[in-house]
């Protein structure tokens, strides 16, 4: 049972969202714009991660003024060369979760309800014995397939009906549960046939087993009319395993800041580029991440980076010259190094690399894996 001062969220989202049809949010281009300085900034970051093949997409930034940054960086479609449109969806995963919550929501206000209620006898089939409250709470743990078949079973409504009348009141013009003909392509970038890191197109995930927990598919101006009607704080990154997108979003409904990065890259890389985005907003620090480009390096210097180094009990390999270049060797396997700056070093055929990291005195102790991020919490230390 939840106690009295936990209804009051919901109380606030029932009020909000009841408003929904009367006060649909207008999203249209607007006069406000960033500062020159910042959004060179952010050009130069998105084409910095499109150069790396980590990002392909769009990103959105809407302040309580207007759309202040709007931009596509790559393409749709590699094989056609088909560029981005403003109608151009991308599968926005768990997002789908958003907009399965505020479907129970309106089917609440449509009904005769009450929070303390139990769930309808069609849900009590699925053998859910929850009050509408606790229904109604977003909650990560929950099962949104299930939850989206039960909203079927309560409202006698498909969820793609009930999702194209939600569309229908916030005015949504390319959101859609079933693939659509303006769904870019989805990618992943590796060594997929032994010949170097390459665009491969991405397998697609189930519709089916999507449903209401990840299988909707929008753009990033649909996708800001609905944060805008929504009336809590929220933020949500990630990226579709089983198929070629990620994605990350924050709205703050006080500020009314948004921040959209749509990709159709598999690279779970958006959050980061979102952090960036926020930095850069703020006028605070940044960092881009290195070019994987052959970078001079005297040679002498590779010598300090030689030595054994350990991961964890399992995991171990060592670093050693050869022929003026580093190596890292882990069982069989010998990678050569290539420096993309003083102390960090490139795969040529995976995007990973290794930073490493000087102590005090300016001896390297330990190097930390970077798999395709600008950080990482992999730290393998070098042996004694």
């Amino acid at each position: 049972m939840l106690m009295k001062n936990n209804l009051l969220p919901l109380l606030s989202l029932s009020l909000a969202l009841s408003l929904m049809v009367s006060c649909s949010p207008k999203v249209e281009p607007s006069s406000a714009t960033l500062a020159p300085r910042k959004e060179a900034q952010i050009d130069s970051l998105a084409q910095r991660y499109l150069q790396l093949q980590r990002f392909s997409g769009s990103i959105l930034i809407a302040q309580e003024e207007g759309i202040g940054y709007y931009k596509y960086f790559g393409l749709a479609d590699y094989e056609n060369q088909i560029p981005f449109k403003t109608s151009t969806a991308f599968k926005v995963g768990e997002i789908t979760r958003l907009f399965t919550d505020i479907l129970w929501q309106r089917h609440f206000e449509k009904g005769a309800y009450h929070l303390k209620d139990s769930l309808p006898a069609a849900a009590q089939e699925f053998g859910l014995k929850h009050t509408w409250a606790s229904f109604l709470q977003p909650d990560p743990n929950i099962d949104y397939g299930l939850k989206g078949r039960v909203l079927e079973s309560i409202s006698g409504q498909t969820y793609e009906a009930l999702l194209e009348e939600l569309g229908q009141d916030l005015q949504l013009e390319n959101t859609a549960l079933a693939e659509g003909p303006n769904l870019a392509r989805g990618y992943l970038y590796h060594n997929y046939r032994g010949q170097g890191l390459e665009l491969q197109e991405a397998p697609s995930y189930s519709p089916e087993l999507a449903f209401s927990d990840y299988g909707i598919q929008s753009t990033p101006l649909d996708l800001l009319k609905v944060l805008e009607a929504y009336p809590q704080e929220f933020q949500k990154a990630g990226y579709l395993d089983n198929d070629g997108f990620s994605f990350a979003l924050k709205h703050d409904p006080q500020t009314k800041n948004s921040l959209i990065v749509l990709s159709n890259r598999r690279h779970p890389v958006a959050q980061e580029i979102l952090q960036s985005l926020e930095a850069i907003l703020n006028g605070a620090e940044y960092q881009l991440p290195l070019l994987r480009e052959p970078y001079t390096i005297e040679s002498a210097t590779l010598a300090d980076f030689v030595g054994g180094y350990s991961l964890n009990e399992n995991v171990n390999f060592s670093v050693y010259v050869s022929k003026k270049s580093l190596w890292l060797e882990m069982g069989s396997m010998n990678i050569e190094l290539i420096p993309q700056s003083d102390h960090q070093f490139y795969m040529p055929d995976i995007d990973a690399a290794l930073r490493f990291e000087r102590d005090s005195s300016g001896q390297v102790q330990q190097v930390r894996l970077l798999d395709g991020f600008l950080d990482s919490d992999q730290i393998a230390h070098r042996e004694k």
